[in-house]
């Protein structure tokens, strides 16, 4: 596959972007901004934190009440340390793809952000920061990839903040996992469960801790010089093709006359949906690659791809037969995402995405699933 197969940058996607300092979202009730510095922290149960004033007792109302007030660890202010994007450098990642990244960080945040040291709003650019920026505040890891493999996972970082990341934007989910997606947009997700089963962005940023974390089975495994050039041009396959399948995904749809059309309700449901389900298949194939130990076999492999020719009804017959097994349609019934197996069967149900009266049935191709 050619590098032109999986162009990063699409003039049309250019229209996802936030232009102002409110995110962009469908015209759906019930609307909430995006997170501010102004926000209120939050407990551990998801009510709204007292104030610093109401968490403080004088020593005249502890002596004369006679009682010690107890206040959950949850519910105190974090200290923050402000972030200063100007100030975010990077050795490591290449100078135009790292200053596209701040770019994007700065329109998502145009009144800038505090960072929590552990732990942060923002787990794509938390992660981002503590593997690859030159910071006092975070240390990352720097494997010495090969450039041609590194300029591969500098595509997808420049997807991420191009094109995935600004369509969910538009859609109204702000942060990776962000409750109030559930009230945001309430027909996308069964409000029972975690909203981070149907958000791609999350596998994303696994992918970006397995090249950047010291203890991630790929940087292992390169480090330690177990890693063959053929698995690792297998990945750069993967990840391109799932950069690939999500460009054509989400590329917007325009009129005869080149007007965006807004996109219908079951549109965004289905986008996310699909949107799911080829990150977590690449997470997933990301692992068996990792798994494999015979030569020879990546050698077959390599010479399946490399086939001009390829039988379109048995691609087809596959790829409805993961279908059935992601969704769990002929059992009737989802299994979870967080099991012991990651792809394990009715990971995906639809049910818990689509709105009642989207047909479900095998029968039909998987062209609504």
């Amino acid at each position: 596959m050619s590098a032109s197969d999986t162009a990063i940058h699409d003039d049309s996607n250019d229209e996802l972007m936030p232009t102002s300092t409110e995110i962009l979202r469908l015209d759906l009730p019930n609307s909430t901004p995006g997170y501010s510095d102004d926000d209120e922290e939050t407990s551990d149960g998801g009510e709204e934190g007292p104030d610093a004033s109401e968490r403080q007792t004088s020593a005249d109302e502890e002596d004369n009440d006679g009682k010690e007030h107890h206040h959950s660890e949850g519910s105190r202010s974090r200290e923050r340390k402000p972030l200063d994007f100007s100030s975010l450098t990077s050795s490591y990642i290449s100078k135009p793809v790292h200053e596209a990244i701040i770019s994007h960080y700065l329109t998502c945040y145009p009144n800038g952000l505090n960072v929590v040291p552990k732990g942060g709003r923002d787990e794509f650019l938390q992660h981002y920061m503590e593997s690859y920026c030159d910071t006092v505040y975070f240390e990352g890891c720097r494997t010495k990839w090969p450039p041609w493999f590194l300029s591969v996972f500098e595509e997808f970082l420049m997807f991420f903040v191009q094109s995935l990341n600004p369509f969910f934007l538009k859609t109204g989910c702000f942060h990776l996992q962000d409750l109030r997606f559930l009230n945001e947009i309430p027909y996308a997700i069964d409000p029972n469960r975690h909203p981070v089963k149907q958000d791609a962005r999350v596998h994303c940023k696994y992918l970006l801790m397995d090249f950047g974390w010291s203890d991630s089975s790929l940087v292992r495994r390169f480090e330690s010089g177990l890693m063959r050039k053929q698995q690792m041009l297998l990945i750069s396959i993967l990840i391109r093709q799932m950069i690939s399948q999500l460009s054509i995904l989400l590329c917007i749809e325009k009129s005869a006359t080149g007007v965006i059309l807004p996109p219908r309700k079951e549109e965004v449901i289905w986008k996310l949906s699909e949107a799911n389900r080829i990150t977590a298949r690449a997470l997933a194939a990301l692992s068996y690659v990792l798994q494999i130990r015979s030569e020879r076999f990546e050698i077959m492999v390599f010479r399946y791809l490399e086939e001009e020719e390829a039988n379109e009804e048995v691609i087809r017959g596959l790829e409805r037969a993961q279908r059935m097994h992601e969704n769990a349609i002929h059992e009737g019934r989802a299994e979870s995402l967080y099991g012991t197996t990651f792809m394990k069967q009715g990971w995906l149900d639809v049910s818990l995405l689509l709105p009642e009266g989207w047909g479900d049935d095998s029968s039909d191709g998987g062209n609504n699933v």
